[in-house]
């Protein structure tokens, strides 16, 4: 395995078995192929060693100084391996290889700025941009040395028009909060690239952090338009939407993400949510209610999702006098207690007071048009009455007009009937 690293290195070693065979003709003088180099015939040398002496001699060879330079590195010897590379470097201003380890050993000595000096001093001598480059735009590295790095790489991602350099350097500055900066490299990476997904999701970011919520809106439409299933940009259009009360405009960006993800519960809890204050309560809707009250394991967001649907949900039954207000109401209760719970019992109670009430005053007034034919169907204020008792919720919804209507008769015919009373008693 050391045999394949050495011959793949850019400036192979000479072989040590060709410098162990070496030898003098019978009669002749030993003569090495390099002033200094070293032939051990009485001796054997480990890798290192042969190394170390060979790098020791004048006529240095990079691949030795650079295979040394690791071992240093892997020692934890970074001094000695920053002086194997520099003069590494300095033997062959052209190589790549010394020129990236060195960078390295400055990284894991913590010295980024030295660092991105010898990249740089590289990309200036003309060394192989992109083995350079690959190591220079890394974000941690640009992290590092911000924001010396940005300054002195723009240069570079102008002369590539780059869009992905141009987005890497607005990152850096986000997590900067630059975000001024940020919006100039990404106007330039829109310009490589309009329909940059990720350049508008930045720009869409950092209006949210900069609380232009509007700003932020018009760049997630601008995604939607180029992918309208993308569910951050959905996510956040629908939730403004339902902020500020327009649940109309929410539910096409809550269907979306519901046909993404049919087995997420809080898209499913939103939907209904926005459709229930859209709608209002329906056979439909309260159908899924049963569906969700079997649910298990609700995570916290699902939980209080859950609550307020419940709680809307028992509210709109109380106004339109539905059998399942108090159902739902006491399912909110016992997802989390809420302030205005024992309220809402409260009027539960009173509405099923005026409901039996309501009821037995229907059932009073049916009776009297079956015993009495003081009104003609044309006049008679009691006219509904089956309709009512044929569908009770129809008639509980239609209550406070027909109580207007209908008490003050129903108060005479009491009062009449205390009169006659009273005569009868006299008498």
């Amino acid at each position: 395995m050391e045999a394949q690293k050495i011959n793949n290195l850019p400036f192979p070693l000479p072989s040590l078995r060709e410098t162990e065979k070496v030898g003098a003709e019978p009669g002749k003088e030993l003569r090495p192929s390099c002033p200094g180099s070293i032939l051990s015939d009485s001796q054997t040398l480990t890798k290192i060693q042969l190394l170390e002496k060979q790098a020791a001699q004048p006529c240095e060879r990079v691949g030795i100084l650079v295979e040394l330079a690791e071992y240093r590195l892997e020692a934890g010897r970074i001094e000695q391996a920053i002086e194997l590379l520099e003069r590494a470097i300095r033997c062959h201003s052209q190589a790549a290889q010394p020129v990236l380890l060195l960078g390295k050993a400055w990284e894991s000595e913590g010295n980024y700025d030295k660092a991105l000096e010898t990249y740089l001093e590289a990309l200036q001598r003309g060394v192989a941009s992109a083995e350079i480059e690959a190591v220079l735009f890394r974000q941690e590295f640009l992290l590092n040395t911000y924001p010396r790095s940005i300054a002195e790489l723009a240069i570079v991602a102008v002369r590539k028009k780059s869009g992905l350099l141009w987005r890497l350097f607005a990152r850096v500055c986000e997590i900067n909060t630059e975000y001024d900066q940020a919006l100039t490299f990404l106007t330039e990476a829109l310009q490589e690239d309009p329909n940059d997904i990720a350049s508008l999701s930045m720009l869409a970011r950092i209006a949210e952090k900069r609380r232009k919520m509007d700003e932020a809106a018009l760049w997630h439409r601008r995604i939607l338009e180029i992918n309208p299933r993308l569910p951050v940009s959905n996510l956040f259009l629908a939730q403004q939407h339902y902020a500020q009360g327009e649940y109309a405009a929410a539910l096409p960006y809550l269907a979306r993400l519901q046909l993404k993800d049919r087995h997420n519960r809080s898209y499913q809890l939103s939907w209904l949510l926005a459709h229930l204050h859209v709608s209002g309560i329906n056979s439909l809707l309260e159908e899924e209610l049963e569906e969700i009250r079997k649910w298990q394991d609700l995570t916290p967001e699902e939980q209080a999702l859950a609550q307020e649907l419940f709680l809307l949900a028992g509210e709109r039954s109380l106004e339109e006098g539905r059998a399942r207000a108090e159902q739902y109401i006491l399912q909110a209760l016992h997802l989390a207690p809420f302030a205005s719970g024992a309220s809402l019992l409260a009027e539960v109670e009173q509405r099923k007071t005026e409901r039996a009430l309501y009821k037995k005053i229907v059932e009073t007034l049916a009776n009297e048009e079956r015993t009495e034919d003081e009104f003609g169907p044309a006049t008679s204020i009691f006219s509904s009455t089956e309709d009512l008792l044929s569908s009770p919720e129809k008639g509980w919804q239609k209550r406070p007009a027909w109580i207007r209507r209908v008490l003050p008769r129903v108060a005479s015919r009491m009062v009449g009937a205390s009169s006659s009373e009273e005569k009868d008693q006299r008498r």
